[in-house]
């Protein structure tokens, strides 16, 4: 179940989210002119900066190397050029499936709004990327590691969210249709940002709750819970009364046999049914 570590968390916070309020500060001004001292600290710390001459064959081996060390500083100037240089390489795989992210960050969507308050634009490359790369696997070829390929579109998918672009949806749920659970499932974060206004994942969250693994059905529940409408109701309402799956919780010393997917949908049932009326 390690695919769904990153983002069960992210569930569970933007339940408690109020809309896309609080986007999280760059993390970089990414500029030329400010990018001085970070030069100095990524050389004092023995990694040179990213190099914006990198060819574009070599793009994505280089950034994979990149990315392993250096200091928080030397991350957040290297963040910018990097996704500068590959959408000078029309590359934008590498960007929205590829960042990697690296042992100082974290998939939360404020690395690409960092390169997107340094002036780097990126919501029409991301359009284009959505509709024009085909139905091909997201990464294909990419050197991953461990989760970096679900933290990259989680990365990407959170960014879109907390940036607001509503007038995504429906591009990012066709993109998601076609590819595998993993990418769908991971998509959901986009549309947990939004809540209410998430309404074009509610076909992608309908699909997973048929997914074999059942913290990807209770997560499609949580989902629903946000931003489902009458159109998921029957569905959600046969999971929470037939859902096979079942675990054993401790409470007060005791164990005591538990549904969390049932759980999940009931609460979800509950408020399809109140945006309904």
């Amino acid at each position: 179940m390690n695919k769904v570590i990153r983002l069960s968390v992210l569930v569970s916070l933007a339940l408690s989210l109020n809309g896309c309020a609080g986007i999280l500060a760059s993390l970089s001004n990414g500029n030329q002119g400010g990018s001085q001292a970070s030069s100095s600290d990524a050389t004092a710390s023995g990694n040179a900066p990213f190099d914006p001459a990198t060819t574009c064959e070599q793009l994505t081996t280089a950034w994979s190397n990149q990315r392993q060390s250096g200091s928080v500083e030397a991350w957040n100037q290297d963040k910018v050029v990097y996704v500068r240089r590959a959408l000078e390489c029309n590359n934008s795989e590498a960007v929205f499936a590829g960042m990697l992210l690296g042992p100082i960050s974290e998939p939360n969507g404020s690395n690409l709004l960092g390169v997107e308050q340094a002036g780097v634009p990126l919501k029409a490359a991301f359009e284009s990327w959505l509709v024009s790369r085909g139905t091909g696997p997201v990464g294909q070829g990419f050197r991953y590691n461990g989760v970096e390929r679900q933290d990259s579109l989680l990365e990407t998918m959170t960014w879109a969210g907390k940036a607001g672009y509503v007038d995504l949806g429906e591009k990012i749920a066709a993109f998601a249709a076609a590819q595998d659970s993993l990418v769908q499932y991971t998509s959901l974060a986009f549309f947990l940002e939004l809540r209410e206004r998430g309404v074009a994942g509610e076909g992608i969250a309908q699909t997973l709750l048929s997914d074999t693994n059942p913290d990807v059905r209770a997560s499609a529940c949580n989902g629903l819970r946000t931003f489902g409408t009458a159109a998921s109701l029957r569905k959600v309402q046969i999971i929470s009364e037939t859902d096979s799956y079942q675990t054993v919780r401790d409470e007060n010393g005791y164990g005591v046999r538990v549904y969390p997917v049932r759980e999940a949908c009931a609460a979800a049932l509950g408020q399809i049914q109140l945006r309904a009326e």
